[in-house]
């Protein structure tokens, strides 16, 4: 059940821009799974299913440029304020393995809440698969369509259109007449409020770097920073992330934060998106609920126990400085990412 519920979230992953979407999928879907087993809410097992739907969304989200707005937002960052262009295929170089491999870590983690054995029936399953019926027109019209989206964010570098406006488009082709995935009234659904919030997070770094804010920052930590070799860099980035994850939650953090560490990196000669990989992966790390929205949205189903959730962080925080030690920086060192 467990590495079904993995394997169904990290085929979704590249396919929807959003983890909110996603959880608000995916994680109803668990819950019927716990009601078909009469798993009580809260209960250890309850936890550690909630805990593999969020872990297999929101840990190999790092692994694509477009599964994620924290993703997303870094990429428009780097590009518009600091020259940075970062393709959909090169951020899959960078982040793709670290992102797939700290899924595979964390998920093993929520065995420490000693879930109980479960064992869905095959037969119950073929029942439920066959009331699916054949796939519709719609449904082949869809997979056509998000297919070509992947295939063009994967040739970006080679047609050179934004990955904004290839989203943009394929969602508009949706509306056109013989496809017809969508109608007037689903305009209407767009939550233009995420919209607004996501720009108001970008004016805030363009307001703190064009006051003076980040130059300040950079001067106050750039001599500390010069006396670190590359590990000592990545881990401070990191570590610092996952503490400032504390006051803000992360498309904040990225928008005020981002620009003066990607400058901190390039003035000591590193690339500028050392800084930016370095913030994504320690964001990926949270305490609380209300430290990550996706996060929030889980715990607000009721299935998952706070005491739960906090003692299967608190390992995943410890797992995670091992995971950059052993497996990340060598590997960005490996593929010269921090080359000088």
């Amino acid at each position: 059940i467990v590495w079904g519920i993995v394997l169904t979230c990290t085929i979704f992953t590249p396919l929807i821009p959003s983890i909110m979407a996603k959880v608000a999928l995916l994680v109803p879907v668990v819950i019927g799974i716990c009601k078909v087993l009469k798993v009580e809410a809260k209960s250890a097992t309850a936890s550690a299913l909630m805990l593999v739907v969020f872990f297999a969304l929101w840990s190999p989200k790092m692994a694509f440029m477009t599964a994620s707005t924290d993703s997303i937002l870094t990429a428009g960052i780097l590009e518009q304020y600091l020259g940075v262009k970062i393709t959909w295929l090169a951020w899959a170089k960078d982040m793709f393995i670290p992102g797939i491999l700290w899924m595979l870590v964390s998920i093993p983690l929520i065995y420490i809440l000693r879930p109980q054995h479960l064992n869905l029936n095959k037969e119950y399953l073929k029942i439920e698969y066959r009331k699916l019926g054949k796939i519709t027109i719609d449904e082949k019209k869809t997979v056509t369509l998000i297919t070509a989206l992947l295939i063009l964010l994967i040739f970006s570098s080679w047609h050179k259109l934004p990955e904004g406006v290839l989203m943009l488009g394929i969602g508009c082709l949706g509306f056109f007449p013989g496809i017809g995935l969508l109608k007037s009234d689903d305009f209407s659904k767009i939550q233009f409020k995420v919209v607004f919030f996501l720009a108001g997070a970008v004016t805030i770094g363009a307001v703190a770097s064009s006051i003076g804010i980040t130059e300040s920052v950079i001067n106050f930590v750039q001599p500390y920073f010069e006396q670190m070799n590359s590990y000592e860099l990545v881990m401070s980035i990191y570590i610092f992330s996952i503490l400032a994850n504390f006051l803000l939650n992360p498309l904040a953090l990225i928008a005020t934060l981002m620009i003066p560490i990607a400058n901190l990196c390039s003035n000591l000669g590193y690339s500028a998106t050392i800084g930016g990989y370095s913030m994504i992966m320690g964001f990926n790390q949270a305490l609380f609920p209300y430290e990550i929205a996706p996060l929030m949205l889980v715990y607000g189903f009721g299935y998952l126990k706070l005491t739960h959730l906090i003692k299967v962080m608190v390992f995943r925080i410890v797992a995670g400085i091992i995971f950059m030690t052993v497996v990340t920086y060598p590997y960005w060192l490996y593929i010269g990412l921090l080359d000088k």
